[in-house]
């Protein structure tokens, strides 16, 4: 489907408006069609806003502030930087941390770096006929390996990948006060700043019969992502699949995850051939291709949807209780799914699933 322009979206936001529809009315009509191309929250927000102050011209208004030249390519090189460090880094964190407004960082985005997001996390607009190739070779692989996902080998996979966790400041009474939350969930009322925003990163592996292990990441750490990783989260992981099957060792499982710099370092790959796990690969730029991406992470972001936490802890905990009531049935269908996408993947040439 041909891409929407700006002014389309917001002639749809003017007509959700004059239907009387809420913010959130109009956010889950939109999100089921357009998907990860949907206008953010705080978008629907800003225009909502606009159209409620009686001006409804769909063209962008002067800005004050910084000039335009700082669509430049210096800005766009400290862009696409910030997206190859966290490749779930929001909007709002861009703006943020660039110092620049939505306007510029979707312009940067969109006509020079040529990025989107599929599943949560930034990819490039367009996949190289290679890139779509070994996507398709890989989903063809594994639709043969566990015989289009209904081999009883699917219970050996083991899949991860790490989710972050926010917290920010609100004014209350004189002083701040600090809430966390899943980033969805940041109000558009909150004025974000670099040094008040601040996320926790988790690691989560789970299978087909539920999570095996989850781990926080220690903010403290005087090590780089990918060595913390080989040298503490993957130990606190094996020791996991140990106990589950102490009797069989590894020769059960087959080990999958995100192909991000983390996980693919010359550290993680010595200690996981250390174990004799068995591991599987995935697919450069292929979120759409992940249980984790378009499972797990989503199904649970939604079941807390619209929650705020006291600290971390109480977010975390949430975040375990919600996965500890997840039924089997689900489990199967998140794994369904995700075979059910690698079928669509091949149906359509290695392009990026939208949805299935």
């Amino acid at each position: 489907m041909p891409k929407w322009s700006r002014m389309e979206y917001r002639a749809i936001l003017r007509y959700n408006f004059e239907r009387r529809l809420t913010v959130e009315q109009c956010m889950d009509e939109m999100e089921p069609i357009f998907g990860d191309d949907c206008p953010s929250r705080a978008t629907v927000f800003r225009w909502y806003k606009q159209f409620q102050r009686g001006v409804f011209d769909l063209e962008d208004e002067p800005r004050s502030g910084r000039p335009s030249d700082v669509v430049n390519k210096d800005m766009a090189n400290a862009l696409e930087e910030l997206i190859k460090n966290d490749r779930r880094i929001t909007y709002r964190q861009i703006e943020v941390l660039l110092k620049i407004g939505s306007q510029s960082v979707h312009t940067i985005l969109h006509d020079h770096i040529f990025y989107r997001k599929v599943c949560g996390l930034w990819v490039p607009q367009e996949l190289t006929d290679e890139q779509k190739a070994r996507r398709v070779k890989w989903c063809k692989s594994m639709l043969e390996k566990f015989e289009n996902g209904s081999s009883n080998d699917v219970y050996s996979i083991v899949t991860g990948d790490e989710l972050s966790l926010y917290s920010y400041d609100v004014p209350m009474r004189g002083q701040h006060q600090k809430v966390w939350s899943f980033e969805e969930d940041i109000p558009t009322t909150v004025k974000l700043q670099a040094r008040t925003l601040k996320n926790n990163t988790i690691i989560v592996f789970f299978g087909k019969r539920g999570i095996i292990e989850r781990v926080v990441m220690d903010e403290k750490k005087n090590k780089s992502k990918d060595t913390w990783y080989a040298e503490s989260c993957l130990p606190q992981v094996v020791n996991s699949l140990k106990n589950l099957r102490p009797k069989s060792g590894f020769d059960f499982w087959q080990f999958h995850h995100n192909n991000g710099p983390m996980f693919l370092s010359e550290k993680v790959e010595q200690y996981l051939k250390s174990t004799g796990l068995s591991l599987l690969e995935h697919p450069p730029n292929s979120p759409d291709l992940s249980p984790c991406d378009c499972g797990l992470f989503p199904y649970i972001n939604r079941t807390l949807k619209g929650h705020q936490f006291e600290d971390d802890e109480e977010l975390i905990n949430a975040w375990d209780q919600a996965c500890a009531e997840i039924s089997m049935d689900k489990w199967n269908e998140i794994f369904d799914n995700w075979f059910q996408r690698m079928a669509k993947c091949i149906e359509m040439e290695g392009e990026y699933i939208e949805k299935i």
